[in-house]
């Protein structure tokens, strides 16, 4: 019916969901404008009381929004055990008989919001991490903990020993590299943020040879974005020059093009002869031109850097998308905040532009590498002075 009534005609998602919800006993015009249509997060809190477990959903945004969905909960192992329809503020289920163990949020990993735990239940959660059997679960009841501690209901120190011992532990790559990423925001971000001690940690992981060789590149890839220590500085730069791998690990061209960018914005002294010899060692003539053009971002002289980010404002210039995401992330590192706040404003002012001439994901990974390494106040004044004079920014 879709296709016979728009043939050679333009279409839009509510002219389809018009002619579905003509045909369902579901509202699914109320459905699409609330998953669709709507921003924001619901926050989802659940209680027992006896053998009846409770969900309330609620809009943080207090537009009275409820987004219909299923939430399960799962036993210690991550298999099923409650499964509710939330479409109300408010819903309501009993527990299988005699069942008294643990309750892991969304096993499936299929809910969508921010499961708000308390101390008790974060601490439970974490005891029972370890032991969940299903990856999918141990990867959902991860992602869980870590909006916790983004919205200060956990220690970022616990939730940093937490994924230390699950690198440790973990055999599945995608649950290690969850683990790894988060302890990657650790260490840009936060009260945890150029931790020697989490540098440590990750380093540990690399260099510990009873771990998978998996695990042991994510932890040491990890450390290469992030490290400002002297010691590991020094650990880095002999990998780089000798080029021969590391402790047992072999590395990507990839990853020494890397260690390159990383190394030239630490050591501007050593910028030309870092670009230097890393060309030296391309053979692939498109990863040749990726780095040339990625490589600048780490320019020692701040006019230069200055003049690559002016050039990434102009739609010529961000043809290859995945460079320009790369040199706007090391336009932005850590170790140049200072340098790279006047990159914000205008930054943010042309996602228009972006959005208009670029890929669909383009205009939010521009926002994320524009703005990964910033974790000043001065950042946020640019980022709220933005959005205070753009109050109806889509």
């Amino acid at each position: 019916e879709y296709l016979s009534t728009y043939l050679y005609a333009n279409a839009d998602w509510n002219d389809l969901i018009d002619i579905l919800d003509s045909r369902s006993p579901i509202d699914l015009r109320s459905w699409s404008r609330a998953w669709v249509e709507e921003k924001g997060m619901p926050v989802l809190r659940y209680a027992l009381d006896g053998n009846k477990l409770t969900v309330k959903q609620e809009d943080p945004l207090e537009r009275g929004l409820v987004r219909p969905q299923r939430v399960s909960f799962g036993n210690a192992e991550g298999e099923t055990v409650v499964s509710l329809w939330s479409d109300a503020p408010e819903v309501s289920a009993e527990l299988p008989e005699g069942y008294s163990g643990i309750l892991i949020p969304d096993p499936d990993a299929m809910s969508y919001g921010w499961f708000a735990m308390d101390e008790p239940t974060i601490s439970a959660a974490v005891k029972a991490l370890a032991g969940v059997k299903r990856p999918e679960a141990r990867l959902s009841l991860l992602a869980t903990l870590h909006e916790n501690v983004l919205r200060g209901k956990m220690d970022p120190d616990s939730f940093a020993g937490v994924l230390a011992e699950l690198l440790h532990k973990e055999s599945e790559p995608l649950v290690s590299g969850a683990a790894a990423s988060y302890l990657k925001t650790l260490s840009i971000h936060g009260p945890l943020a150029g931790s020697p001690v989490l540098e440590k940690l990750l380093g540990d992981t690399a260099a510990d040879p009873s771990l998978p060789t998996e695990i042991r590149l994510t932890a040491f890839r990890t450390l290469a974005e992030v490290f400002r220590t002297d010691n590991h500085l020094d650990l880095f730069w002999q990998v780089f020059r000798d080029g021969k791998g590391y402790d047992g690990i072999s590395l990507s061209v990839r990853d020494y093009m890397t260690l390159a960018y990383e190394l030239a914005a630490r050591c501007p002294e050593r910028y030309d002869e870092i670009v230097s010899l890393q060309e030296s060692r391309i053979d692939n003539p498109d990863l040749l031109r990726e780095f040339r053009f990625v490589a600048r971002a780490a320019a020692p002289d701040k006019d230069s850097r200055d003049a690559l980010f002016a050039s990434l404002l102009l739609p010529e210039n961000r043809r290859v998308e995945p460079w320009t995401e790369s040199a706007l992330a090391y336009l932005n590192p850590p170790i140049r905040q200072a340098d790279a706040l006047p990159y914000i404003y205008p930054g943010l002012e042309i996602l228009p532009e972006i959005q208009r001439t670029g890929d669909i994901f383009f205009p939010k990974n521009w926002c994320t590498n524009l703005l990964h390494g910033h974790d000043s106040a001065e950042a946020t004044a640019e980022v709220k002075r933005f959005l205070e004079k753009h109050p109806d920014f889509p």
